[in-house]
């Protein structure tokens, strides 16, 4: 991928080895969000195909006739749940955030379980590897990783660094990206940027 995919924090953070612990958080935390959404997506779909397809099998076996209207209807209309699902690929898009949340939590663990001595020395190769799992990132979506930024902070207890973030941005984290948006700090006249 390529740098305008990587879930950059809302500003610039250093390198600090307390820096890129606060960019794991926030990136297991955006991660966490797309596998729950893709997660519940993926059930929905499933859900709706297995009850719909009982409900036409059962029609059709009460009928013995495909030619009925309503259990074509229904037929297509699980057919399209099935299609959208594969062509969305949301199995794929689970695993994938699954996988980049487990690479951000390894890191997190390495980075507080090191010994303080070893916390500059490492700093470099943290840096290399936050970066590392960026470019196999897909696009930022921008609302839902200013919300990821914000429970960091809170986490954190750096509550002056919460952004504002609209409630139908909230609601539609996870459909639109909102390329270009800014998000002001609630407790600040300054804008910045949910990416880089």
């Amino acid at each position: 991928m390529n740098n305008q995919s990587m879930t950059e924090p809302p500003h610039r953070l250093g390198d600090s080895p307390k820096d890129l612990l606060t960019h794991s958080k926030r990136s297991m935390r955006y991660h966490a969000a797309w596998e729950r959404h893709f997660h519940l997506l993926h059930r929905l779909a499933m859900a709706g195909v297995f009850m719909g397809g009982s409900a036409v099998f059962a029609q059709w076996m009460h009928t013995t006739s495909l030619g009925t209207s309503g259990t074509a209807l229904i037929g297509a209309f699980l057919a399209l749940i099935a299609t959208l699902e594969m062509v969305f690929d949301v199995p794929g898009k689970l695993a994938l955030h699954k996988s980049l949340y487990q690479r951000f939590a390894t890191l997190a663990e390495i980075i507080t379980s090191s010994p303080p001595e070893q916390l500059e020395e490492n700093r470099t190769t943290w840096n290399a590897q936050i970066y590392s799992i960026y470019r196999d990132e897909p696009p930022t979506y921008r609302a839902a990783n200013a919300q990821a930024h914000n429970q960091t902070c809170i986490e954190l207890g750096n509550k002056s660094e919460l952004l504002d973030i609209k409630w139908w941005q909230q609601l539609l984290r996870h459909w639109c990206a909102f390329d270009h948006i800014e998000f002001p700090y609630k407790n600040r006249s300054s804008k910045v940027l949910a990416s880089s």
